[in-house]
């Protein structure tokens, strides 16, 4: 059996020598690179190493605008759907920070949040350590009366609103809607919205509680629910005349 004789055409070869060369000092060039980028951000921190040194860290990442006077006194009343969440947890994180005293709800089975869906009451929350409370973060119902028996009256308020087509959809697939009143079909928001008194009733009703464990009986999810937690009364849902007034009135600190 004669033998295959193999021959390597130069140009070929050095051809993969250049080629070999130039990644080696591509590869050499990001290394070096990549060890400077390092020894300067080591250089400018030290590596934190418990959870307290990375919350240190964060913290000093924090823009303070001079213009700005902090304010530590302060209710947030949660809406549904609209990242109020994110912004509790950073509500959260400034007091604690802070060593201020949070309203806490009493805990237990039925008494997670502060009265939601109703306004917080005196036996809702656990007494305070110190002198007055400072944040109010839970989750209850906008109003001035059973807030100021709270908080201190230079409270700041804040909430979150969100454009309500975009929230009605985020809230109906978030809570199961069109599962928990047994729709069938492609798109259950338009056949909801086809009957929508009807299959908001069933979704309230005690005979659907246990296919939603989040919502207590009689509160809709999905019929101005951003009204509601800013304490606008149901019977002026479809009185626009009397909900700019509100709102109006709110804007300047007096609703009650």
């Amino acid at each position: 059996m004669a033998a295959v004789q193999v021959k390597y055409r130069p140009v070929g070869v050095l051809a993969v020598l250049i080629l070999l060369s130039t990644l080696a000092v591509i590869f050499l060039k990001s290394g070096r690179k990549t060890r400077a980028l390092t020894k300067d951000l080591q250089s400018t921190r030290s590596a934190p190493k418990t959870v307290r040194d990375c919350l240190g860290y964060c913290a000093c990442l924090r823009y303070t605008d001079p213009g700005c006077t902090e304010k530590i006194n302060l209710v947030f009343i949660r809406t549904e759907r609209t990242g109020s969440d994110v912004l509790a947890s950073m509500f959260h994180r400034f007091g604690h920070e802070r060593k201020l005293e949070f309203v806490l709800p009493r805990g237990g089975e039925d008494d997670l949040h502060l009265g939601w869906p109703g306004p917080v009451q005196l036996r809702h929350y656990r007494p305070r350590h110190t002198r007055h409370f400072n944040l109010l973060v839970e989750r209850t119902v906008y109003n001035k009366h059973a807030l100021r028996d709270v908080i201190p009256h230079d409270a700041s308020y804040v909430t979150v609103l969100r454009e309500p087509w975009a929230q009605f959809k985020s809230a109906f697939h978030y809570y199961r809607v069109g599962t928990v009143v047994g729709i069938q079909g492609d798109d259950p928001i338009a056949e909801f919205l086809q009957r929508a008194q009807f299959y908001d009733d069933v979704y309230t009703s005690s005979a659907a509680g246990s296919r939603r464990p989040e919502v207590p009986d009689g509160v809709s999810v999905t019929h101005n629910p951003m009204a509601r937690d800013l304490g606008i009364s149901e019977r002026l849902w479809n009185n626009v005349t009397a909900i700019n007034e509100q709102i109006k009135e709110s804007s300047m600190g007096s609703v009650s």
